[in-house]
């Protein structure tokens, strides 16, 4: 059987963000599939220095302090994710497998201040030497495979004797095969974070205000692992709504998959009115539960992701949307949440395994 060595951010628990979903959803799949993946978690290696025991895998400590993993011997070699590379020195494998997520590691600090534009050339250099050292990589949507090799197009970087292949990240198990909610349904949600500028969270708060010009007893649920999340909404709300207004948005900070659940099968509706996503997972999420998603039709997310979702030209749509479902209160078709639990981690190991045994054929 293909022997694999994993490195991500960890493995132990799934973590709040995609990357950390990513990798923990992964590494549990393969070992259903079978496969017994070495992992290597890149906190215990700048946090805690400790490593699980790999036999094939030698820790090299560089003059900095930094610990590298160099001369792996297994036939695959998987970061899943591009800012993984940090942690990765020479290695024997056999083929280097990359995961892209989003291309917003060029772009995110860009026009932030001095710091972090620091950040985002050592962010920039981390995803050049992930796709350098790759001999294949995988994206989780077309449409950020398409912007990760225009980019390296753009700058002479491409190669195409690489292996490119999407696959589809998936809907964790507890939103799967829910029965849909039959009741009226009540309030509104977001699920994501809140601490990026594409996020839009002033833009979510603006159309929920005025959703409740006509709707008052209306809430909005904000689901979020964002650090400083508190003082983030906090900061936002006086800008964008009436003081008044601001008991209708309740914050929850890192809630579980049960209470997420709890209020998003109930929901008027999803709100997702993000600028710009690598894939767009709580639409999904969503969407399998029986729930209405609203989207903005500018925002670059991923057609296959929002395929069954609602795409506003303008604010003042999503306000006019809003109200018509909580008017009609319009259920999901079950062809939409059937296409939503058809993404599943289980198919992503199975397609990823494939992925590899294509690879070491090519290699």
């Amino acid at each position: 059987m293909t022997e694999i060595t994993l490195i991500g951010n960890d493995f132990d628990e799934r973590l709040h963000d995609g990357i950390g979903r990513y990798s923990h959803e992964l590494y549990q799949n393969m070992l259903k599939l079978g496969y017994k993946p070495y992992a290597i978690s890149l906190d215990d290696l700048v946090k805690k220095s400790i490593l699980r025991n790999i036999p094939k895998i030698r820790i090299y400590k560089r003059f900095s302090g930094r610990k590298i993993v160099e001369k792996i011997d297994t036939d695959i070699l998987h970061l899943t994710a591009p800012h993984i590379s940090i942690a990765v020195g020479k290695t024997h494998a056999k083929a280097v497998c990359t995961t892209w997520h989003d291309n917003m590691l060029f772009t995110r600090y860009a026009k932030a201040g001095f710091k972090n534009k620091i950040f985002n050339k050592y962010e920039t250099y981390l995803g050049h030497r992930a796709y350098l050292i790759s001999d294949a990589i995988t994206s989780n949507s077309s449409k950020t495979q398409q912007e990760m090799q225009d980019y390296f197009k753009q700058r002479g970087l491409y190669d195409d004797t690489k292996i490119y292949k999407v696959i589809s990240h998936g809907v964790d198990n507890t939103f799967l095969n829910k029965e849909p909610y039959k009741g009226n349904r009540q309030d509104f949600v977001y699920i994501g974070a809140i601490n990026y500028p594409h996020k839009n969270l002033g833009g979510l708060l603006e159309t929920f205000s005025d959703i409740l010009l006509k709707y008052p007893e209306q809430h909005l649920h904000i689901f979020t692992p964002s650090n400083n999340a508190q003082s983030i909404l906090e900061k936002a709300l006086s800008t964008y709504l009436d003081a008044r207004m601001h008991k209708q948005v309740i914050l929850h900070h890192r809630a579980s998959d049960e209470e997420i659940i709890k209020y998003t099968r109930k929901a008027v509706a999803l709100l997702h009115l993000s600028m710009e996503e690598g894939f767009g997972l709580p639409i999904l999420e969503a969407m399998a539960l029986g729930t209405p998603v609203i989207t903005l039709k500018e925002a670059k997310i991923p057609e296959e992701v929002r395929k069954y979702a609602y795409k506003e030209a303008d604010y003042q749509k999503v306000v006019d949307r809003a109200e018509a479902l909580i008017s009609i209160d319009k259920p999901l078709s079950k062809e939409a949440i059937d296409y939503a639990n058809s993404f599943t981690w289980e198919r992503t190991a199975k397609e990823t395994a494939e992925f590899y045994n294509y690879v070491l054929g090519r290699v």
